[in-house]
């Protein structure tokens, strides 16, 4: 179940990625701030990052 999940979670990962370059691009680009949801995608990503570290490291002790 957990090697399942930190696939999803890693997909995630590389998702929020994107969405947040491109947003930060875009906005670099045009002179303006970041927008607030910026802000919140950049915490769900943090927040997916804690969570793929926990499942990684529940994985090294043998859960599965």
């Amino acid at each position: 179940m957990l090697k399942d999940r930190i696939i999803l979670v890693q997909q995630e990962i590389t998702k929020l990625t994107d969405m947040l370059a491109q947003m930060y691009l875009d906005a670099m680009v045009s002179g303006n701030n970041v927008s607030p949801e910026y802000h919140t995608l950049r915490t769900q990503l943090t927040d997916r990052i804690h969570e793929r570290d926990m499942i990684n490291m529940l994985l090294q002790k043998g859960m599965q």
